[in-house]
């Protein structure tokens, strides 16, 4: 007999014996029933026991002796969601895609297998054609080549914070993929990684992202918005092209460079924001078939630098001093809210802020001209004159109920 398989039943043989035993204690004291329902809830857990509601709902903890197969085994036809905790292996990914019914899979409090080093294999879910809601264990930091691609029915996707890397293909053709939050950790987005994901309507991509490739979301039908906040090398050849719905393109980083084609045909697009004050290199018909009226704001003092740039001295150029309003709800964090830095020429906060993000606005924010603090609070240090006559600012306007430092 199998190993693991006779440690399964061993196992389980194991829990009867201590459950049948915990019942005669149960029906003694109400107080010994209480502790002793606790222990099981950990003994079983711990012992790789699936726990199954009526509704094919099954949640997992997988022991580092055992596997989803040795708890799963003859119930594979009810499973309909699945709850994964502990820790997964490749066998675990294995015995998923056998899964006939399952459209569910949360993985969300479990961790890969040291063995996988961090990566969702590649092509482990391809082809799949039940499965429509995924989230990711917590400490993935890749997504294999082709790992979810042609998954007919996956609608929804929630990718843990820390994840760094999409690879070639690795959501592509994924036509029902409508809900996608992207972290703020996301480095790169390989090719044709979002390919013809026609339910895709908006992507969002943080400070740390580095390249968006080829093709990356070609054939997006239906997005409308795409905002990138990150410093990007190079934004890819057909990275955007052919999204006929496509309206807003805000480019609140530093692009490198613009690849041939990057946003070919998008028919509806109407308003491209480029942060960067000198103008990115653009490559040959990047924003062929855009049309004429579409409007390009670009930071103010900039506009002859980008008339003298192939690429974009043919488009409507319009030097625009971006507004902001920001609410924060942690001191510290305001970085992490704001976007369009090279652009903002008014900013109004609300919330508490401190000297981390009094000494960000002194140092990143620097063609802002109006200030509005009205509505902060600052605590644990800064005093906000002293920061702007440092800088020779002493022009800021500003307004403060006041400037007394406040603790928490």
């Amino acid at each position: 007999m199998n190993k693991n398989k006779s440690f399964s039943i061993l196992n389980r043989w194991a829990n009867i014996k201590f459950y049948h035993s915990s019942l005669q204690c149960i029906k003694q004291s109400p107080r010994t029933q209480k502790y002793l329902t606790a222990i099981l809830l950990v003994v079983l857990c711990y012992t790789n026991n699936a726990i199954a509601s009526e509704d094919g709902r099954f949640t997992v903890t997988i022991s580092p002796e055992s596997s989803l197969v040795h708890a799963l085994e003859g119930k594979e036809a009810d499973i309909k969601e699945l709850k994964i905790n502990g820790i997964i292996a490749q066998s675990d990914f294995e015995f998923i895609k056998t899964l006939p019914n399952m459209y569910l899979i949360d993985m969300s409090e479990a961790e890969l297998d040291s063995e996988l080093g961090n990566t969702i294999p590649s092509n482990i879910f391809r082809d799949n054609a039940v499965i429509s809601n995924i989230k990711f264990p917590t400490n993935a930091k890749e997504v294999a080549t082709a790992a979810f691609e042609n998954m007919a029915s996956l609608t929804d996707v929630v990718l843990n914070e820390g994840l760094k890397n999409l690879h070639i293909s690795a959501f592509n053709n994924c036509i029902k993929l409508s809900n996608i939050n992207f972290p703020k950790s996301l480095e790169s987005i390989c090719g044709s990684s979002f390919y013809n994901c026609q339910s895709l309507t908006s992507v969002s991509l943080g400070k740390n992202i580095k390249d968006v490739m080829d093709y990356a979301f070609n054939k997006c039908t239906n997005l409308v918005y795409v905002r990138i906040d990150g410093d990007i090398k190079r934004l890819g050849e057909h990275a955007f092209s052919q999204n006929p719905l496509l309206k807003e393109v805000y480019l609140n980083g530093e692009v490198k460079t613009i690849g041939k084609l990057a946003f070919k045909d998008n028919v509806a697009l109407m308003t491209i924001r480029s942060a960067a004050r000198y103008p990115q290199q653009v490559e040959p018909n990047a924003f062929y078939g855009v049309p004429t009226e579409c409007i390009v704001e670009i930071p103010v003092g900039s506009k002859n630098k980008y008339e003298n740039m192939y690429g974009w001295k043919s488009l409507n150029l319009t030097e625009t001093a971006l507004e902001e309003e920001i609410t924060v709800s942690e001191a510290g964090k305001l970085a992490d809210e704001c976007y369009g830095e090279k652009m903002l020429g008014s900013l109004k906060i609300t919330g508490p802020i401190n000297g981390t993000d009094l000494r960000y606005i002194s140092d990143k924010l620097i063609y802002l001209e109006t200030l509005d603090l009205k509505y902060a609070q600052i605590v644990k240090g800064g005093v906000l004159t002293s920061i702007w006559e440092q800088n020779g600012k002493k022009k800021m306007q500003y307004q403060m109920v006041s400037l007394t430092e406040k603790t928490n």
